[in-house]
This record gives structure tokens, C-alpha cells and sequence, in this order.
């Protein structure tokens, strides 16, 4: 619930990112993963929204094996996650998403 567009205004103060400053990222527990379905023509990408112990909602992606963590996530969608917000230009100035880089 932390996670703001003042937030990720801030850590793009941080960039560029690659080896010797890498991207930050974050962690929690106890997400609620809902509505996960395969986009894109590759199926390399999962979309879904995710839920927090306070109740808010966000935007969430996950490229990679979306298959995979898509089998994963229905065995059980309340899971740990690794991951990074960013701006969702598609969506407006104000907009962010939560890329994921590993649901646990």
C-alpha cells in the first residue's frame, strides 16, 4: 500500500539502472493474486491484479514463463512476490503497474 506515482517519480531519480546501480525492488507477503490471464501472442505474459492485506488493488504483469506461473498461481493465489512498480504510460501520467520479477 506504500507503493505511490510519487514513489516511482522518486526512484527515477535513480537512473539509469544496470551493473553497479541496480533497479530496486521490493517484497511482500500475503498478495492475493486475482484474474490472472495469458496476453500477448507469445503467451510469455501474465496479467493479473493484485491484492494486499490492506485491500488495495494493483495493476500487475510478469513476463517470462507465463504458463508456468499461471499453473503455479492456481494452486494457490495467495503467494509472496518480488517486484517493481513503474509508470503505466498506457494508462495516464498517474498510472502504475507492478512488474513482477518472482511470485514464491
Amino acid at each position: 500500500s506504500y507503493v505511490s506515482s510519487e514513489l516511482i517519480d522518486e526512484m527515477d531519480l535513480l537512473e539509469p539502472f544496470g551493473k553497479g546501480n541496480s533497479k530496486p525492488v521490493f517484497a511482500d507477503k500475503d498478495i492475493e493474486i486475482l484474474y490472472p490471464s495469458l496476453r500477448g501472442n507469445s503467451g510469455r505474459v501474465l496479467g493479473f491484479k493484485l491484492k494486499d492485506k490492506n485491500g488495495f488493488l494493483y495493476n500487475g504483469v510478469y513476463f517470462g514463463d507465463a504458463e508456468g506461473m499461471l499453473e503455479k498461481i492456481n494452486e494457490n493465489n495467495v503467494r509472496s512476490i518480488i517486484y517493481y512498480p513503474k509508470h503505466d504510460d498506457f494508462r495516464g501520467p498517474d498510472a502504475f503497474q507492478i512488474t513482477v520479477d518472482d511470485i514464491l
